[in-house]
């Protein structure tokens, strides 16, 4: 976003242009009215509160945010994590997770943020059956997010940490259970054999994971003995 300091300032984004005269804001063009308006009002108010002085530093600059494409803040926020030296699996799926929010919850740049459109996005996946503990994750990824921004002044506060967390222990969707005889004995037996079974696959070859390897004589009596020592 560009700001300007004079009587004809203006404010871009991509398909959305605002200029202000004097103390006024005009939308000029957008494309996606309610990212407009939204952003019109809190230019208007960003104004109001400098020229009161009620305004913080911190409110002050958050606002110069606001429009920046939100695949911007999220490649700065994996550059963080890098730094901080969070794995490639974790910033794979992080990564892949916040696509999928800011996409399917129409988040394009941090003005469009709703609690509301994360909520009714949350509970379409009730419906179609996504399982809490998947659902907590998302809402885990953009809570981490947000913190974030609110860290490197971004956002002045987090719009989705009050956001409930689903109940995981009232969606199981495997019941354990203790095994029964026959399991634990099939269980130790198959334990027991594995030492001999491993040494005697191939793994190479067009045999590659057949047990038809050929052990020295003291190799195959050691593991025989111990198939031999079980229950």
């Amino acid at each position: 976003m560009i700001l300007g300091t004079g009587r004809a300032a203006q404010a871009r984004l991509p398909s959305t242009r605002l200029r202000r005269t004097g103390r006024r804001w005009q939308i000029l063009s957008w494309r996606g009215e309610r990212a407009a308006r939204g952003v019109l009002a809190a230019l208007e108010k960003r104004a109001d509160l400098v020229r009161s002085k009620l305004s913080t530093s911190d409110e002050d600059a958050a606002i110069d945010h606001q429009l920046t494409p939100i695949e911007q803040h999220l490649n700065d926020c994996l550059a963080s994590l890098i730094a901080g030296g969070k794995s490639a699996k974790y910033l794979t799926n992080i990564r892949q997770t916040l696509r999928r929010l800011f996409v399917e919850c129409r988040f394009p740049v941090l003005a469009e943020f709703s609690r509301d459109a994360v909520d009714r996005w949350l509970a379409a996946q009730v419906k179609q059956g996504m399982a809490a503990r998947t659902r907590n994750i998302y809402r885990g990824a953009l809570v981490t997010f947000c913190n974030w921004c609110v860290v490197t002044g971004r956002l002045i506060s987090n719009p989705f940490d009050r956001v409930a967390k689903a109940d995981e222990k009232c969606d199981v969707r495997r019941q354990r259970r203790a095994l029964t005889e026959a399991e634990l004995v099939l269980l130790l037996n198959v334990a027991r054999k594995r030492p001999l079974l491993d040494a005697m696959t191939i793994h190479r070859g067009k045999h590659k994971g057949q047990a038809k390897a050929r052990l020295r004589p003291e190799v195959a009596s050691r593991l025989e003995s111990l198939d031999a020592s079980g229950p």
